[in-house]
């Protein structure tokens, strides 16, 4: 990780890590429910090594104690389904929220670093 980091970071770029919201898939993928929290840490404990390295903090897509959630209120207070039947992947309006979620991240990260580029 720390390589692909460094290697990322050349020339001055931005380096953003996805953080992953918590999934139930009763066991479809695997041990995927305790390898998210895993590759999550993982990546939050490489940042200190990795000046201007960011986030992108998707496990907002959970419950308010921060675990699996299927829908989430939208911005009139109705709930939606936000994520699959399979416990991992998004909906449509899932998706949606991630997208906008992904782009507010990174015109902050790109504004605080500068705007440099490569």
């Amino acid at each position: 990780m720390d390589r692909a980091i460094d290697i990322a970071q050349t020339k001055g770029r931005l380096v953003m890590w996805v953080l992953a919201p918590p999934a139930k898939t009763n066991g479809y993928y695997g041990p995927v429910e305790t390898r998210i929290p895993h590759a999550n840490q993982l990546a939050i404990d490489a940042a200190p090594r990795h000046a201007g390295m960011d986030f992108v903090d998707w496990r907002v897509i959970a419950a308010p104690d921060g675990s699996y959630t299927d829908s989430l209120p939208d911005g009139t207070g109705k709930l939606v389904t936000v994520r699959h039947a399979d416990g991992l992947h998004f909906t449509p309006a899932g998706m949606r929220v991630l997208a906008d979620l992904t782009l507010s991240s990174v015109e902050k990260s790109w504004q605080a670093a500068g705007g440099r580029h490569a």
